[in-house]
């Protein structure tokens, strides 16, 4: 019985020795590669408390699987590897502070995606997400050579630096100038170049909407190119219609609104929404991308001209010896041009002589609820701003109020909104529609109706929202000057 109760400790012991010798595996090699390290760490998992030496583990290995899950992207699988090492061995160097920045990343990813459905809207608030950010700032990524030349190398998502001026964050990540050569190139940077207000008009429009803009492509991990597109298409004039009738920033046409069941009525277009129609465009640009097998360069001319057009334009052989520039219609070639000229000013503005102005890295707007109808007029008087102001974060609303049913809120300026937000919630329902209107008769132009109201038309048009002479009979106007006048 004693004889056999030996044989068993000696079976135990050493089998715990093997396990031991296993697990340790020292190695001539100081680099391991991903799988053997993960295989490593699945056996450590097997066995972590039958080593009474946990010092024996082979930490080299355990930390290169937790590395490669953080750079696969599987930072759930990361934190689980690194909570392992750390309860192995709570002095093993590295393992501690790449598990809190890991679980820091996963706790502002999570934070961000709150903000965007819900923005922060006070002071406080706005100070929280703030120190949240300089947190994961303050653990910073991780130092070793490997890891920064990772860093350089791969595609991730930019991050938003709060210190830095947006056209460096779109600079610093251009990569179409420096992999393809357009023809007409310098033409375009001309173009550019002979209006010197330019860039101050789209610094004016870009300090609104490009943070937002910026974030979007980043969160779907696409090329920042994307975010010279709005400048391009619509010079970042929210409310711009072309002759063809796309609207709005990403110039979205009607077709491709109704492709992906956008609303459009008489009191709201989703084209204009600077949400709505980011989004779409996004969207689109990544199906169009994925149709054209990966190449950006026909995505874009397939935003331009059409997915069915570029089809029939192109041939294997024209694409195969990149000869299908040659093929496209004139205003797509100069759509593309356009993008590259762009990309080129921003990378050297000195050598072309531009100054471009600086633009908060931050989202410029917030959203806040208005919790039922209000007239436009009385919403920006209530924030303290020009309703024309107004009306550029919220180029979705075509009337003079906000509708019955569908979208109860606006976009505004941060500083903005808890000002709007306390006086409103001290208006009676009643007075936030309590202007006058007019019913619009057969025969009626915006003229007669000014003369007949005793008011100027550029005033009747602006209230009303109404381009040129775009109105029906049977449609009401707000007339001027009658809305609640808050003190």
């Amino acid at each position: 019985m004693k004889s056999t109760r030996y044989r068993l400790v000696n079976i135990l012991t050493l089998s715990v020795i093997c396990i031991s010798i296993s697990l340790s595996g020292e190695e001539a090699e100081s680099e391991y590669d991903c799988a053997s390290a993960e295989q490593y760490y699945q056996r450590a998992l097997s066995h972590p408390n039958e080593n009474n030496f946990r010092r024996s583990f082979n930490y080299k290995q355990l930390l290169k699987a937790a590395e490669c899950s953080a750079k696969q992207g599987n930072a759930s699988r990361a934190i689980s590897q690194y909570q392992f090492i750390v309860e192995l061995d709570n002095n093993t160097a590295g393992a501690w502070s790449e598990l809190v920045f890991l679980q820091m990343q996963q706790v502002v990813a999570t934070l961000k995606g709150l903000i965007s459905n819900s923005p922060p809207r006070t002071e406080q608030e706005r100070a929280i997400f703030s120190q949240m950010m300089s947190l994961v700032e303050a653990y910073g990524e991780p130092n070793s050579k490997e890891n920064q030349q990772t860093k350089q190398d791969s595609g991730n998502p930019i991050i938003l630096d709060n210190t830095e001026n947006l056209w460096q964050t779109i600079t610093r990540n251009l990569t179409w100038i420096e992999q393809n050569e357009i023809p007409d190139t310098e033409a375009e940077i001309q173009h550019y170049l002979s209006d010197p207000n330019y860039f101050d008009t789209i610094g004016k429009r870009a300090d609104r909407f490009l943070g937002f803009i910026i974030s979007e492509i980043r969160s779907r991990d696409l090329p920042i190119e994307l975010a010279l597109v709005p400048i391009v298409e619509s010079s970042l004039d929210s409310r711009a219609i072309s002759p063809q009738r796309a609207a709005g920033l990403w110039q979205i046409m009607p077709a491709t609104a109704r492709q992906y069941g956008l609303t459009k009525n008489r009191w709201y277009d989703e084209r204009f929404d600077i949400r709505i129609s980011t989004e779409l465009a996004l969207k689109h640009f990544q199906a169009l991308n994925e149709e054209f097998d990966g190449n950006w360069l026909l995505t874009l001319a397939a935003y331009n001209s059409g997915s069915a057009r570029m089809q029939k334009l192109l041939s294997e052989d024209n694409i195969n010896n990149n000869k299908w520039m040659e093929v496209i219609p004139n205003e797509t070639h100069q759509y593309i041009t356009r993008i590259f000229a762009l990309s080129s000013i921003l990378v050297n503005p000195q050598k072309f002589g531009v100054k471009l102005p600086q633009i908060n890295p931050l989202d410029a707007f917030v959203r806040v609820q208005t919790n039922g109808r209000i007239e436009l007029p009385l919403a920006a008087r209530l924030a303290d701003m020009k309703l024309s102001t107004l009306r550029s974060y919220n180029p979705g609303y075509l009337r003079w109020a906000i509708p019955r049913r569908g979208y109860q809120e606006l976009l505004m300026p941060p500083e903005k909104a808890d000002l709007f937000t306390s006086i409103l919630s001290e208006l009676p329902q009643e007075k936030r529609m309590s202007g006058e209107t007019y019913e619009v008769a057969y025969g009626d132009s915006m003229s007669k109706i000014a003369d007949k109201l005793e008011v100027k038309v550029s005033e009747l048009r602006s209230i009303n929202n109404v381009r040129r002479n775009m109105i029906k009979a049977g449609e009401k106007l707000l007339i001027p000057g009658t809305s609640y006048q808050p003190d």
